[in-house]
């Protein structure tokens, strides 16, 4: 990869979405794609694709040869949904209810990707939000929905009445769409560009496990934006083969 030319590489994005990044507000999603194409990607909304094989991939009924593809459609739900015979979303996911439990079954609950939450909202000054919101598929509405699950449980084993329902402390949502160009949706606030990037990488590096995980990282993104070069592990064919012999 050291030899290669991006600039002589053709990028193709396909979504199958009206837009790029549909889970942020139009604006920001408009504002994405033009910083994008601006960088030469060549973006195909409301494209669909439906095979990816060795020579490429076909997208909106055409084949497009391509000896690179990266896909990026997220993931698929546990099967606990089917194992327990609970209602289900379209993706796979429980719906479970207010305390995040799965119904008819008070002792089993479901989170992160397992589980389908419709819950209240706070944002980041704890204002609660009139409509309740569908919990995106990101680490935090996880992290928090573990925390009160294990709060619950502790309140049960102890005896003590239950909290109340689950409620989501939103804090926005961050994407970075170039090397030092993101977007930023704090609810109360929107921005793109350096800003928002460099709250992006604050907010990853603030929230990584001990302060060495955290200069270990901060370290090895000073280095790949100053040289503009990141190290990455290549296996060529032979090597791998060799690998899986021994």
């Amino acid at each position: 990869f050291r030899h290669i030319d991006p600039r002589d590489a053709q990028i193709l994005m396909y979504e199958a979405a009206p837009r790029v990044l549909p889970t942020f507000p139009e604006d920001l999603s408009a504002k994405a794609q033009r910083h994008l194409e601006s960088l030469g990607v060549k973006i195909y909304t409301n494209t669909r694709v439906t095979s990816v094989d060795a020579n490429g991939v076909v997208a909106g009924g055409q084949r497009v040869r391509s000896s690179t593809v990266l896909w990026g459609a997220g993931v698929l739900a546990s099967p606990a949904g089917r194992w327990l015979g609970a209602a289900m979303d379209k993706s796979g996911k429980i719906i479970v209810g207010s305390d995040l439990s799965v119904p008819d079954h008070p002792e089993i609950f479901a989170i992160g990707d397992t589980a389908h939450v419709v819950a209240p909202s706070r944002n980041l000054l704890g204002i609660k939000s009139k409509e309740r919101m569908v919990m995106p598929g990101v680490a935090q509405p996880a992290i928090q929905a573990g925390r009160y699950v294990a709060a619950l449980i502790r309140r049960r084993v102890a005896g003590q009445p239950p909290p109340g329902p689950f409620w989501y402390w939103d804090k926005g949502d961050l994407a970075i769409a170039g090397r030092t160009y993101a977007l930023a949706d704090l609810r109360m606030l929107r921005f793109t560009g350096f800003p928002a990037w460099v709250v992006w990488a604050v907010v990853h590096i603030y929230f990584l496990i001990g302060f060495a995980n955290r200069f270990f990282v901060m370290s090895q993104w000073a280095l790949a934006f100053l040289t503009k070069r990141r190290q990455v592990r290549v296996f060529p064919e032979k090597t791998y083969a060799s690998v899986n012999k021994s």
